[in-house]
């Protein structure tokens, strides 16, 4: 689906359940969000957490379905220039990371919280030299041993904010501009898990199965 038709889909179900109309804008703002909400339901909702047990029902990296759906969010891996202190910042479209490995032979940089930091540089086992670190901040990642230079980052990047734009016809009708629009990045199965939410936001509680049919009747019927 582009678009276009996911606006046609939520405009769809929430006249059949006489739940009013969907505004443009109101449509940018609730897709949006609902693509944040599935995104943080792959990557694994923390909330979700149970004492002794820090995994979340579905969480990014447990199985290879899960890593096909944040596919398109996965670009290639990026070089990370870290500067004498130790620092490389985020790629500008950064979300979670998934791998950090250095040198020629990509050998694996190693994440650790913050109140672990004293043991891991003092470690006579794994001392520093040979295996390295990195932590994570605001605005990026700090690296030891400090003189790395570089290393290569793989991770998840943020969804692009999806927009519906629109040229008033003469009635002063919203109709759909595919120029200036900004489309879904999300897979079509994924799209319509991210309808589902957006749905619950407006008040029409559906399951995956009720939005995958009325998909159809769109495709079949047109809007």
């Amino acid at each position: 689906m582009d678009i276009n038709q996911m606006y046609q889909l939520m405009q769809y179900i929430i006249r059949k359940n006489q739940n009013g109309n969907l505004r443009p804008q109101d449509f940018n703002l609730i897709i949006n969000t609902a693509s944040v909400s599935y995104m943080d339901y792959l990557l694994g909702e923390f909330q979700k957490y149970v004492a002794g047990r820090p995994f979340a029902a579905v969480e990014f990296g447990q199985n290879q379905d899960i890593r096909q759906r944040l596919s398109p969010f996965i670009p290639a891996p990026v070089n990370i220039t870290i500067n004498a202190g130790g620092y490389g910042a985020y790629p500008t479209d950064y979300l979670n990371s998934d791998a950090m490995v250095y040198g020629i032979y990509k050998q694996r940089v190693k994440y650790i919280q913050q109140d672990r930091l004293f043991s891991h540089l003092n470690s006579y086992i794994d001392p520093v030299a040979t295996n390295p670190f990195y932590l994570i901040y605001k605005d990026g990642f700090q690296f030891y041993p400090t003189n790395l230079g570089s290393a290569t980052l793989s991770y998840i990047k943020k969804p692009a904010t999806m927009v519906w734009n629109f040229t008033p016809d003469i009635y002063n009708r919203p109709v759909y501009n595919p120029v200036g629009s900004v489309q879904p990045e999300w897979s079509e199965l994924d799209q319509l898990e991210v309808v589902v939410r957006a749905l619950n936001q407006v008040g029409v509680n559906l399951q995956l199965r009720d939005v995958e049919q009325y998909s159809q009747q769109i495709k079949i019927q047109g809007q």
